[in-house]
C-alpha cells in the first residue's frame, strides 16, 4: 500500500523508493525462479551464473533507483526544483526486470544469448534512459549554484554519465569493463557522501563542515574521474582484465594511462579515508559529549 500512494503522488523521492520497493519484490520472485535452473553443483560457476542472472541484473536496477533517490534528496537539499518527469522516469525500472520474470516462466536459459542480450538491452534502455537524462538535467541546473551540495550533485552525475557512456563503448572483455562500472559505483559513493554530510549537522553531530571536508567529494570524484578514464584508455589499448603481472602490456601508452590511473586512485583513496574518518571522529565525539553530558545530570 505505500509503494502504490508513493506511486501516485508527485514528491520525486517518494516516488523513486516506491519504484525501488516494487522492484525489490520482482527481485525475491525472480530468485525462486531461478533455483530450478541451478544444475548441478558439480559445475560451480554455470550453476551460480543460472541461479543470479536475472536476479543479479533486477538488483542493479534497485541500485539505480536509490541512485536517483539520493540525486532528488540531495536537489532538495541544495534548495534546487527538479520536475517531476524525472522521477516518472524511474518506472522503466520496472519494465525490463517484469520481462526477466515473464521469460523465466518461459523457461529461458539464463545463460542463452537471447537472454544476455536481453539484459544487455535492459541497462542501454531501462537504466540508461531515466539515468542519463536526470544526470544531464542535473549537471545544467547544479553546474551554476556553487553550494557544497551542488557540488557532490555535480560530481556524482558526471561520474555516472563518464561510467554510462563507457558501457556503450565496451567491447571485449577488458580494462573497460571495470572502467564502466567503477564509475557509476563512485556516482552512488559521492551521492552518499554528500548526504552522510548533510545528516551529520542535521542530527547535531557538526554545527559546520570545515573547507576541507566541503570539496573532499570532489577530490573523491576528480581521484575517480581520472582512474575510470585512464582505465577505459588502457583497456581500449589492449590491457586485458583479470591478468595479473605485466607481460601483457606492450604499448608506452598502456604504461601511461595504467601510471594516471594509480595517481586517480591515491586521490581517491586518501579524500575517502578523510571521508570515513570525519564522520567516525563526529559520531564517536557526539556519543561522548552525550555520555558525559547524561553522567553530569545524575550527579546533580
Amino acid at each position: 500500500p505505500v509503494s502504490i500512494g508513493a506511486l501516485r503522488g508527485r514528491e520525486p523521492v517518494s516516488f523513486v523508493l516506491g519504484v525501488s520497493l516494487w522492484l525489490s519484490l520482482l527481485l525475491f520472485i525472480s530468485g525462486l525462479l531461478s533455483l530450478p535452473y541451478s544444475g548441478d553443483m558439480e559445475e560451480v560457476y554455470l550453476s551460480l551464473e543460472r541461479t543470479y542472472w536475472f536476479p543479479g541484473h533486477i538488483h542493479q536496477f534497485i541500485n539505480a533507483s536509490i541512485l536517483m533517490a539520493v540525486w532528488f534528496l540531495l536537489v532538495r537539499i541544495a534548495g534546487m526544483e527538479l520536475p517531476v518527469i524525472f522521477a516518472r522516469l524511474s518506472v522503466l525500472f520496472l519494465f525490463f526486470p517484469m520481462v526477466y520474470i515473464l521469460v523465466q516462466f518461459l523457461g529461458w536459459d539464463p545463460l542463452d544469448q537471447r537472454s544476455v542480450r536481453l539484459t544487455t538491452y535492459g541497462y542501454a534502455v531501462g537504466i540508461g534512459i531515466p539515468t542519463i537524462a536526470t544526470s544531464v538535467y542535473i549537471l545544467f541546473r547544479a553546474g551554476a549554484r556553487k553550494s557544497p551540495y551542488s557540488i557532490v550533485l555535480v560530481v556524482s552525475a558526471l561520474l555516472y554519465l563518464v561510467g554510462a557512456m563507457i558501457g556503450y563503448l565496451i567491447a571485449g572483455s577488458d580494462l573497460r569493463i571495470p572502467a564502466h562500472y567503477h564509475g557509476v559505483i563512485a556516482s552512488i559513493l559521492t551521492g552518499v557522501m554528500g548526504l552522510t554530510y548533510h545528516f551529520l549537522k542535521e542530527l547535531g553531530f557538526r554545527r559546520e563542515l570545515p573547507s576541507l571536508i566541503r570539496w573532499q567529494p570532489a577530490l573523491y570524484g576528480i581521484g575517480m574521474i581520472l582512474f575510470v578514464v585512464a582505465l577505459f584508455w588502457a583497456g581500449y589499448f589492449g590491457a586485458p582484465r583479470k591478468t595479473f603481472g605485466t607481460a601483457y602490456i606492450d604499448s608506452l601508452k598502456v604504461y601511461i594511462f595504467m601510471g594516471l590511473m594509480g595517481a586517480g586512485s591515491v586521490v581517491s583513496v586518501l579524500s575517502g579515508a578523510v571521508f570515513v574518518l570525519y564522520s567516525l571522529i563526529s559520531v564517536v565525539r557526539r556519543s561522548g559529549y552525550d555520555q558525559g553530558a547524561g553522567e553530569e545530570e545524575k550527579e546533580g
